[in-house]
């Protein structure tokens, strides 16, 4: 009897979503460079609607904060999108430059490939000091067609959300 409490107690796995598993933070100049890994799952829903000529869009939202006082240093929005092109069979992923486009032949290669995303956070000169680094990845369901997005926002299989993650981040200026 306890056995069956404990089995029922458990949560069920994640069928989709995203999950934000480390960050590579490389400052430069101007810029901080982001090595982001993620794991994508799409759910079904997801996976119908790209298949069916729907693009979806990847927001991931990136923030650097001063460590000691939470002050914004700065703050940036990119888009990936992901769209199935018929005719050709085959998957297309834009990254957050227009010029950055890849083609996949098959679903999990280009899901793979935004697993590794790799961008700029425009920081100015940073000084020296600790910093946190924090971001989030999830499906930009506003993004989606008109007719799509009452059940995305409503239904849980079109929720799709790393939630925040952070990293400290030492500059030595």
């Amino acid at each position: 009897m306890t056995a069956l409490l404990l089995c029922a107690c458990e949560r069920a796995p994640v069928e989709h979503g995203f999950e934000i598993r480390n960050a590579t933070l490389r400052p430069a100049r101007d810029d901080l460079r982001v090595d982001l890994q993620l794991n994508i799952e799409l759910s079904h829903a997801a996976r119908r609607a790209l298949w069916r000529g729907v693009t979806l869009e990847i927001l991931v939202n990136s923030e650097l904060r001063q460590a000691d006082s939470r002050d914004l240093v700065t703050a940036a929005r990119d888009h990936w999108t992901l769209r199935y092109l018929p005719l050709s069979e085959q998957f297309q992923l834009t990254g957050p430059g227009q010029d950055d486009v890849q083609t996949f032949p098959r679903l999990r290669h280009a899901l793979r490939a935004t697993g590794k995303l790799d961008y700029r956070l425009p920081t100015g000169e940073l000084r020296a000091g600790d910093y946190q680094f924090r971001v989030r990845a999830r499906l930009d369901r506003s993004a989606l067609p008109a007719p799509i997005q009452l059940p995305a926002l409503l239904f849980r299989r079109w929720h799709h959300d790393s939630g925040w993650t952070q990293w400290p981040l030492k500059t030595s200026g």
